[in-house]
């Protein structure tokens, strides 16, 4: 079996086929895209990541974690900018950031933004009140702006529950505010080409 994808973020189209075929999370975080050799223009003029063409060849049976390291490998073996590594998780897989190119060219390793550990009061709020302060002391933390981006809003309104986070990773956070909400969740964190700033966009899982 094959499965072929051609985007300015590849590994980020193969996670969302993932999850497509097999049913499970199977998240991914960006990179920061900050060398001129890491970013292009499509054809609207807008600034992208320079992806290209990924294709991952897997048989029947395959367990998900063996064909997201094969997609790494073939990832790393193309070229395209960073360097991606996976975790499992309670819910499924995690792709993050391993390493990327900083602006004079240089490698340097990248400490995932969900991985960085915040602490929040204790409060009554909204699933999306939550997020929104979680974001915003991960900004903090980590001197890079991270905002929320796409996500079913309504699920996230109608959950209220007291929340409160010491020394906690963000995706861990995350990954109790889902399980509370009830859907099958998962999300993308997506750099801004050329700025220190990134988007939180979660997604419901399709029904495999």
């Amino acid at each position: 079996m094959e499965l072929e994808v051609t985007s300015p973020r590849p590994v980020a189209d193969v996670a969302l086929e993932l999850e497509k075929r097999f049913g499970c999370m199977v998240s991914y975080e960006d990179v920061p895209y900050y060398h001129p050799n890491d970013i292009a223009q499509d054809e609207e003029g807008r600034t992208i990541p320079r992806g290209g063409r990924l294709l991952v060849k897997y048989q029947t049976g395959d367990d998900v974690r063996d064909i997201i390291a094969r997609t790494l490998a073939a990832h790393a073996a193309s070229g395209y900018p960073g360097v991606f590594a996976w975790e499992k998780c309670s819910s499924g897989y995690c792709i993050l950031p391993s390493s990327f190119r900083n602006s004079a060219g240089d490698l340097q390793e990248r400490l995932p933004l969900l991985n960085t550990k915040i602490s929040i009061p204790a409060k009554k709020r909204t699933g999306l009140q939550l997020v929104e302060d979680v974001l915003q002391a991960l900004s903090t933390a980590r001197r890079e702006s991270t905002v929320a981006g796409t996500f079913p809003i309504n699920a996230f309104v109608q959950h209220v529950g007291v929340s409160e986070a010491f020394n906690v990773k963000v995706r861990d956070i995350l990954l109790d505010l889902f399980r509370d909400i009830g859907l099958p969740l998962s999300w993308q964190i997506l750099n801004d080409p050329g700025e220190a700033k990134f988007y939180l966009n979660i997604h419901q899982l399709p029904k495999k």
